[in-house]
């Protein structure tokens, strides 16, 4: 179920067995909670298999869960259902010291059903997102790569039958820290047309912000289009009267191909994450929880919003230190 350290042996992956396939498209279709599996949102993300459970009314989540509020669960399963499609040979002297990378990290199914795009290990320490066409015999062509110098690709989602959203993670040093980063652009399935959807920092932002963002709403009647997290940071100069104030995450709606961008949700200091029900509506918020002396507290206080309000109520707590509480994963929409 995994590839040498340093290669990848693509050659396998492309002559996968169509009913291989077609089991991997059923899995995906039978794992999704209810109300999801309608058009392009009817995939794996947020959904933590065997953990989930229906509390609060329609609201998704776990008691005493850590970690993401995300987990890709298709890759799971091809990786553990099609061992005999997946590369193999002698590990290297890396992959013996320090174990061999998963071939296959992500999965996703484009919403007409026609249309893979897998993220696989590439030579070295790079990553590749590959597309093909769900059928026996067909081509795989790269449509995105990183060089693991420090970033690396995390997932690819279908946007639309030709337009995918992917998500880079990496870590920098800078001085004696290191600190992680991310980023989400757009590319098409033949891999042009390549676009950043994060938020661009100005030359004059007076901080610095990492978060790149996630997808948390694929917009399954809006074509081309997502509802994804940003990060703000002020921005202002001497000497000018223009400047930006707002800070934190938000939540903005991102035409995929054009970039142009329209607020959902205002910046709010410390937010941390928030969760839609699929249909374009923002329904959950997460907030983390500071010490007077301005640290983290290890809790993140959760706030939802009823359907047809606009203001905010609490909903619950989860503490990390223990693991208790209430972590939301996702909403029904009905």
């Amino acid at each position: 179920m995994v590839v040498q350290a340093g290669r990848a042996n693509m050659a396998a992956i492309a002559s996968m067995e169509l009913r291989m396939i077609l089991s991997l498209f059923l899995i995906d279709r039978g794992v999704m909670p209810p109300g999801s599996g309608q058009g392009k949102q009817a995939r794996y993300h947020n959904v933590r298999l065997g953990l989930a459970t229906a509390i609060q009314g329609n609201i998704w989540g776990s008691q005493g869960m850590s970690g993401t509020m995300k987990s890709a669960c298709i890759a799971l399963w091809l990786a553990g259902s099609t061992p005999a499609a997946l590369a193999q040979g002698q590990a290297d002297a890396l992959a013996k010291a320090f174990g061999a990378r998963e071939a296959i990290s992500s999965a996703s199914l484009s919403p007409d059903g026609q249309t893979i795009a897998l993220i696989a290990a590439g030579p070295g320490r790079t990553s590749r997102a590959y597309v093909l066409e769900a059928r026996e015999g067909a081509d795989i062509k790269v449509v995105a790569s990183t060089s693991g110098r420090p970033e690396y690709l995390q997932r690819c989602d279908w946007v639309s039958a030709d337009r995918l959203a992917c998500q880079i993670f990496g870590e920098q040093r800078y001085g004696d820290d290191v600190y992680g980063f991310s980023n989400v652009f757009a590319v098409s399935a033949n891999g042009a047309d390549t676009k950043l959807l994060s938020q661009r920092r100005g030359a004059n932002a007076l901080g610095y912000d990492f978060r790149g963002g996630d997808v948390i709403d694929l917009l399954p009647g809006d074509e081309d289009a997502v509802l994804m997290t940003r990060s703000y940071v002020p921005e202002a100069k001497i000497g000018s009267l223009i400047e930006k104030k707002l800070e934190g995450l938000g939540v903005d709606r991102i035409d995929t191909r054009s970039g142009s961008a329209k607020r959902i949700e205002n910046p709010d200091k410390l937010a941390v994450g928030y969760i839609s029900d699929g249909q374009g509506h923002v329904r959950i918020m997460a907030l983390q929880e500071n010490r007077t002396s301005g640290y983290a507290k290890g809790t993140y206080k959760f706030l939802y919003r009823p359907i047809g309000k606009s203001g905010w109520s609490d909903l619950s707590l989860y503490d990390t230190r223990d693991n208790s509480g209430f972590y939301p994963v996702a909403v029904d929409p009905t």
